[in-house]
């Protein structure tokens, strides 16, 4: 946000050769406009700007130097100003994930991910996350679900291939506890974390390759999610506080370092996976769990000696 109280949005000079569908959405626009403009210590945040509050007044478009000259032309091409676009975003979404999948089927992070000081493992970049393959899967299986493309099904199969498989040692996200029940890590670390909400993702994006018979996917996907349901259903005791939940399993895992509570936001997240679970699965101990951390979250407290 410029102190004009304009907004600009580039395109950066290799984008000028090829025809460009985007996308804004004003509103978040603003929004980001006004939080660079963050405040010093000890002043007020910024305000919270209401999307229905906005007026549009004016949109310009200006022709950058790189452009200038007798032959520079820019083009634009039906533009449209609507409440939301989602659809649109959807399945650039889905095809930006087409695009960008690796050889071994994933989406490598990109940056470097070191823990708290306690908890010594390094991700370094290009490691791949069971929660972003997951949400991948869900956005993916979707829109073949909506199209019929062939390549949304391919990616989905590419994506269960190796990673889902593999240990975080040999880039993969599969992790196992005690020996015994397989967990599909957000943070592939060695030592293990089993963080909850990130498996519980990862869950749910297999469940949807398989609920929706992906062509080619959807076979390994059901022997990836029984396997996981089973742990899930096992391990969730090991989360349970009594007054909250944690976050992973860390204190499991490292002798010496304590545990990791969830904050509230992320302990609410755990409950409404819970819910989505207890949705299409049988067993009662998806929503007889949920309830009692709904409990906590209203001062509820686990009996004591």
């Amino acid at each position: 946000m410029h102190p004009d109280n304009h907004i600009y949005h580039g395109l950066g000079k290799r984008s000028f050769s090829k025809w460009h569908h985007i996308i804004r959405d004003l509103g978040v626009d603003v929004q980001k406009g006004v939080s660079l403009s963050s405040p010093r210590r000890g002043q007020k945040s910024p305000a919270k700007i209401l999307k229905s509050k906005l007026i549009l007044e004016s949109i310009s478009i200006s022709v950058p130097n790189v452009l200038e000259g007798p032959t520079a032309r820019l083009y634009i091409d039906n533009m449209t100003l609507s409440t939301n676009e989602h659809l649109a975003q959807f399945f650039q979404a889905a095809d930006w994930f087409v695009k960008t999948q690796d050889e071994r089927g994933g989406w490598p992070i990109p940056v470097r991910r070191k823990f708290a000081s306690d908890f010594y493992p390094v991700l370094e970049s290009g490691w791949y996350s069971g929660m972003g393959q997951g949400h991948a899967l869900s956005l993916l299986s979707r829109a073949f679900a909506l199209t019929s493309k062939r390549e949304y099904a391919e990616a989905c199969s590419r994506a269960l291939e190796k990673i889902f498989d593999l240990p975080g040692t040999q880039h993969g996200v599969q992790a196992v506890f005690v020996e015994k029940y397989v967990w599909y890590e957000e943070y592939p670390t060695n030592p293990s974390t089993f963080v909850l909400n990130g498996f519980m993702y990862a869950l749910l994006g297999l469940y949807d390759v398989k609920s929706l018979e992906i062509p080619g996917a959807w076979r390994k996907a059901i022997q990836l999610y029984n396997s996981g349901l089973t742990s899930l259903k096992t391990m969730l005791p090991l989360y349970d506080t009594g007054s909250g939940t944690f976050y992973d399993l860390r204190h499991f895992t490292v002798t010496g370092i304590a545990p990791n509570p969830a904050r509230l936001d992320y302990h609410v997240t755990h409950i409404n996976q819970l819910l989505t679970f207890a949705t299409f699965e049988q067993d009662s101990i998806f929503s007889t769990t949920a309830e009692r951390w709904i409990g906590y979250t209203q001062g509820d407290r686990a009996p004591h000696n």
